[in-house]
């Protein structure tokens, strides 16, 4: 009975877990943006509560399901102009082998460069 009760207890715990994603924001030139951007995480569907902070351009989302900060990069991208950079992203992207290839680039050979 002693282990039914633990058991049960333990599944509600893990049930209640909550994760924590926390990640920046580019794009944002005020507190109100910031503001903004709460909006938008705190309107997700299993997100519990979203801090945004202009100062550091840092978001903190705890989410009471499991949720992917890819889902909440795409939805803050969808519904305004702000960029997520995630753990490891950099704010500027390679360009893909089509958009090179839509480039009209053409390097110069031999040119002398004079300095005034």
């Amino acid at each position: 009975m002693l282990t039914l009760l633990v058991l049960g207890f333990t599944l509600c715990v893990q049930a209640q877990k909550k994760d924590t994603i926390t990640f920046t924001i580019e794009g944002m030139t005020c507190q109100s943006c910031a503001n903004t951007a709460e909006r938008v995480f705190k309107k997700i569907k299993g997100v519990k509560s979203a801090k945004v902070l202009f100062s550091t351009k840092t978001a903190t989302i705890i989410t009471n399901k499991r949720l992917e900060a890819s889902d909440l990069e795409k939805v803050l991208e969808r519904e305004t102009n702000f960029e997520v950079i995630l753990a490891g992203d950099s704010l500027t992207k390679p360009l893909t082998e089509d958009e090179r290839q839509s480039l009209d680039i053409k390097t110069v050979k031999g040119l002398d460069i004079v300095l005034l």
